[in-house]
């Protein structure tokens, strides 16, 4: 009988969005694929499945990661003028993922809103 091989990659959903991440700070959304995505990450291009449903999947995992690293930001400030330049930075500097984060599709998943509400949570006026 032959022995199945499982499948192992460490972390797979890390390295796809790595990938993603990679391909959308060089190319349009439009043009992000989970094919592309998979190839850039060296996996099958079946394997971002075992993830991801579907695209909009992936694209929802970019907008939390997004959302992730601007909450750090947003957090180091201690004051709202700090803020603000952290947040219009990250902007600047992620303009792809900034847009991204804040498109309708992603934010109909209720776990991009809930990264969203954490990562502007400083921004209340008890915070800063």
């Amino acid at each position: 009988m032959a022995r199945r091989t499982r499948y192992h990659h460490g972390n797979l959903r890390e390295a796809l969005i790595e990938a993603a991440l990679g391909l959308l700070d060089e190319r349009a959304l439009s043009e992000l694929s989970l094919r592309e995505v998979a190839r850039r990450a060296g996996v099958s291009h079946a394997a971002p499945y075992r993830h991801f449903d579907d695209r909009e999947q992936l694209l929802a995992a970019l907008a939390e990661h997004g959302f992730a690293e601007l909450e750090q930001r947003l957090h180091g400030a201690d004051s709202m003028a700090a803020a603000a330049r952290a947040y219009h930075r990250f902007a600047l500097e992620h303009g792809a993922r900034f847009r991204l984060m804040f498109d309708r599709i992603a934010l109909e998943s209720t776990s991009v809103r809930r990264a969203l509400a954490r990562a502007v949570a400083p921004l209340s006026a008890n915070e800063l």
